[in-house]
């Protein structure tokens, strides 16, 4: 049995026609693809875009908030020097005074000053009689130019403190910073008359 040629005509066209559709479903498929990949790059450029923005904007806003820490912390410093004057002041007239009722005064007013220094952070210290002024891992050493120096001829106490006559005082902060450096004494080599 054949078939008839027009069905096999027709057959012929409709299987040309369908590699034709099929042809083209397969073109609009890699388009698609081609389109989706092309979607997708776009999509993973614009989110590390937005990634490396983010980050940056992150290390901006750390910036900020350390310059503004770091401004506060002058603030804080200014207005602590000038308790801390007050203070000395305060400690000043205690040894000049006889009043007892000048001594309580003042003793109000000294607890209300170390307790408002107490609230900004600010800490007391000393440097230990026998500190040896070079070495670096004493806190709050002051330089040699701030030193009473006290001669002696016993070299086993050059460039040891001798006492420490004032506090000092710093800021407690994440980086400790000095904002008065203590008054001491230290044993300097005798100069030798020539």
């Amino acid at each position: 049995m054949s078939f008839p040629e027009a069905l096999q005509d027709q057959f012929s066209e409709s299987i040309s026609a369908s590699k034709n559709a099929m042809l083209i479903m397969a073109d609009f498929m890699k388009r698609m693809r081609e389109s989706e990949q092309k979607n997708t790059e776009r999509f993973n450029d614009l989110l590390n875009s937005f990634s490396s923005l983010q980050k940056e904007l992150e290390e901006k806003s750390s910036e900020i908030d350390r310059l503004k820490k770091g401004y506060d912390t002058q603030i804080s410093k200014k207005y602590s020097k000038r308790f801390i004057k007050i203070l000395s002041t305060c400690e000043d007239l205690v040894r000049e005074t006889n009043s007892e009722e000048a001594l309580r005064e003042i003793g109000y007013i000294r607890d209300d000053i170390m307790d408002a220094l107490d609230l900004a952070d600010v800490r007391s210290f000393d440097i230990k009689e026998g500190s040896n002024t070079k070495d670096k891992s004493v806190f709050g050493m002051p330089q040699a130019g701030s030193w009473i120096k006290v001669q002696t001829s016993d070299a086993t106490k050059f460039f040891l403190v001798k006492s420490c006559l004032e506090d000092g005082y710093y800021l407690d902060a994440e980086i400790k910073e000095i904002i008065q450096y203590p008054k001491i004494e230290v044993y300097i080599e005798e100069k030798k008359d020539e």
